[in-house]
């Protein structure tokens, strides 16, 4: 697990000062890679390479990149985890390759140089990497199929940039490229993330999951998916077979993740996801694992006793930590670390988790995927019965019996409780169009409420953005299929992998995701919906393999999460510093809102009760964004 970063300029005069860059943008990723630092730089060619490692495998020089392959003819900087390198390097050392070393990184490189990107295929792991094949003079990047692994570049007519952060990135290109992209930005509102291939900046692009790049000799770019997930896969097995055969695909894709030279551990939540990863761990390590689980002074969020109850029943040598509010030397650097705006606000607590679990070892597995993948939010279950809501009743349609019905009702207060539920479906049913899918999955700012936020409206509302561009590739889909697929391509790979990448790699700390092999994932698709949702239950397969593991009270316990009481925090230890950020007289917030709205938003105009989370969604996404600004300015201006 690493951090790279490198260009490809065709313009030699400026080659001595591309190499003062890119000594000084690896060092803005050091903190992904803090035992080597290396580079390699071709003038001839005008490539700069930069590494910055963390020795998971092969902990020797021998796995220090940039490594070239046995015939000089290529290089790599790579960042991620082959987890089936050893069953390749069997293959290629029968194609008469003799290895130096013993990490997956020489495995990669020599597949490449031999079989070129017909070798992504093949690979199970997650996986960011820059390839440069001498004799053709091209520059290949990909991405695993999921986007566990980020990977960020800037085109231009003079030259090629990439690095594994934003950031870095943002030290590295010209700064005309550094502009506000107001299509990323508007997103960002409604979703609390960016998604697609636009980043914040004009001039910084997102490599897809799933996807390669190739930079030819001329400067030109190419990108190819060499993987998709193909949604209308509706293969039932019997319901035995299934289970059976879930659990099996389950248990190794843990097995294979315990591969490592270091320790491993586990994120344990207290849920059924980190807890199916932490048993079948402990009954397929040789060693006792190490969990680490995050709390809090709120009993409703707590996560402790439940993590505890599973600790304790696998004999884990087990870790708390317990997240206070008063976050003012660590929320700053927390926010910094994404790059670009990014509220989803389980960020700190993943930060702070890992933060705590770098401190005992160098690997930690996490049950990442397994809600996307088999239905796991209560939100799978309304868009599983939105089918059943298509008729109305008389001459009303539903969308007119649920607006009514909301007229009337009062507003919910409560978080997660059956009356705001009932109340969400109303919101969902009186919704049109893409604005049915944001109140049903992040239910962040609407177009309405957003035309009235901005200034000038016209320049960030003309034009589609990431999620209307998504939904229109997944419109032969319907309701429940719909929203996984519309989950799965973005929340997950934009959002909550994000999420996980930044928190653990910002200590060093390599993350793995058991539900995310790519085994796992060809034999969900293949998985009838009908088969994901029993009744109002969410996740039955899950929770029916993991009864075999776990005891009853975790299995009935709801969903929680990496939850934060952030309606509690905005309106106590950081309200001050909110209310200063967002009324701040200079700053994104000011030039680009209408003051006086944002001013109705904080003193509870637009919403109806400031107790109920969506009003503290939509606050912390402005504060973010005012957090943010601060250091983008900084960052411009050097």
């Amino acid at each position: 697990m690493c951090g790279i970063i490198g260009s490809l300029t065709r313009d030699k005069s400026s080659f001595e000062d591309i190499k003062a860059k890119t000594h000084i943008a690896i060092k803005n990723v050091s903190h992904r890679g803090p035992d080597s630092m290396g580079t390699v730089f071709k003038e001839r060619f005008g490539l700069a390479l930069g590494h910055t490692r963390l020795s998971i495998f092969d902990l020797s020089e021998t796995g220090n990149q940039p490594m070239a392959s046995q015939s000089s003819r290529s290089q790599i900087v790579y960042n991620g985890a082959i987890y089936n390198y050893l069953e390749l390097k069997d293959e290629l050392k029968k194609d008469g390759v003799q290895f130096r070393g013993t990490s997956d990184t020489e495995v990669l490189l020599e597949s490449l140089e031999r079989y070129g990107t017909d070798c992504l295929e093949n690979l199970r792991g997650m996986f960011a990497f820059a390839f440069w094949d001498e004799k053709k003079e091209a520059l290949i990047l990909a991405r695993d199929r999921v986007g566990k692994k980020p990977l960020y570049y800037s085109h231009t007519d003079k030259g090629f940039f990439f690095a594994s952060e934003i950031n870095a990135l943002a030290s590295y290109v010209p700064p005309e490229l550094l502009g506000i992209n107001h299509s990323a930005l508007n997103d960002y509102l409604s979703w609390g993330y960016i998604g697609g291939e636009n980043t914040i900046y004009k001039g910084i692009h997102c490599l897809p999951p799933g996807c390669f790049l190739i930079l030819d000799s001329r400067n030109k770019i190419q990108i190819k998916p060499y993987w998709k997930p193909q949604w209308e896969i509706t293969t039932q097995t019997e319901p035995i077979d299934l289970l059976q055969k879930t659990e099996d695909i389950i248990q190794e894709a843990v097995q294979i993740r315990l591969r490592a030279d270091v320790p491993v551990g586990v994120l344990l939540s207290g849920g059924i996801d980190s807890g199916l990863v932490t048993a079948l761990a402990a009954k397929g390590s040789n060693n006792p694992i190490s969990t680490f689980c995050v709390g809090l002074d709120n009993s409703e969020l707590d996560e402790r006793s439940p993590a505890r109850e599973i600790a304790k029943l696998y004999k884990t040598d087990h870790h708390e930590i317990v997240l206070k509010p008063d976050m003012s030397d660590n929320l700053g650097r927390i926010l910094h670390a994404y790059g670009q705006p990014f509220a989803d606000a389980s960020a700190i607590p993943s930060f702070f988790v890992s933060e705590f679990a770098a401190q005992t070892v160098k690997v930690v597995l996490n049950g990442d995927g397994g809600d996307e993948l088999f239905c796991g939010y209560r939100r799978h279950i309304l868009a599983y019965y939105l089918k059943y809501f298509s008729r109305g009743i008389g001459k009303f349609s539903p969308s007119a019996l649920a607006s009514g019905l909301l007229k009337v009702l009062p507003y919910p207060t409560g978080h997660r409780t059956r009356f705001s539920f009932f109340y969400r479906v109303l919101r969902v049913l009186a919704a049109k169009g893409n604005q049915r899918h944001l109140t049903l999955s992040s239910d962040g700012f609407n177009n309405v409420e957003k035309g009235s936020l901005y200034k000038n409206p016209a320049d960030f509302l003309n034009g589609k953005g990431f999620m209307d561009k998504k939904l229109e590739s997944l419109s032969h889909l319907k309701n429940l299929n719909l929203l996984l697929a519309a989950d799965f391509e973005s929340e997950l790979p934009y959002d909550l992998l994000v999420k996980m990448d930044i928190a653990t790699m910002a200590q060093g700390l390599e993350a793995r995701s058991p539900f995310l092999d790519s085994k796992l994932i060809e034999h969900s698709l293949s998985i009838a919906s009908t088969s994901k949702i029993k009744g109002l239950q969410t996740k039955p397969i899950l929770r029916e393999i993991a009864s075999r593991h776990l005891p009853p009270s975790i299995l009935n316990l709801p969903k929680r999460g990496f939850e934060i009481p952030l309606k509690d925090w905005l309106n106590g230890p950081l309200k001050e510093h909110c209310q200063d950020m967002l009324l701040n007289s200079s700053g994104i917030v000011a030039e680009i809102f209408n003051k006086n709205q944002i001013e109705a938003l904080l003193n509870n105009k637009n919403t109806q009760d400031s107790k109920h989370s969506r009003w503290a969604q939509l606050v912390w996404t402005l504060f973010v964004l005012s957090c943010w600004d601060q250091k983008r300015r900084e960052i411009v201006k050097n």
